[in-house]
């Protein structure tokens, strides 16, 4: 809970989200970027389009059992 004027808060409805996200045209829509992306990406090696391609990423055992497996990812900036 906010106990002052002076805090403020986000609130991200997440089990909604992810539902919104996961609907077939929503979730085709995604992941035709991200192939588009990576695509692009794969011709210049200088470039990187996400931590996706970091060792620790690679290297992660549902990654290997799954390439197309989306990653999550939640962060605060506060």
């Amino acid at each position: 809970m906010l106990n002052t004027n002076e805090e403020w808060a986000y609130y991200i409805p997440l089990k909604q989200s992810i539902r919104t996200m996961l609907q077939n045209e929503t979730l085709k829509s995604i992941t035709d970027n991200i192939n588009s992306f990576s695509n692009y990406v794969a011709k210049d090696k200088d470039l990187i389009l996400s931590n996706r391609q970091g060792c620790c990423i690679k290297s992660n055992l549902s990654r290997r059992e799954n390439s197309n497996v989306l990653l999550l990812k939640s962060y605060t900036d506060g």
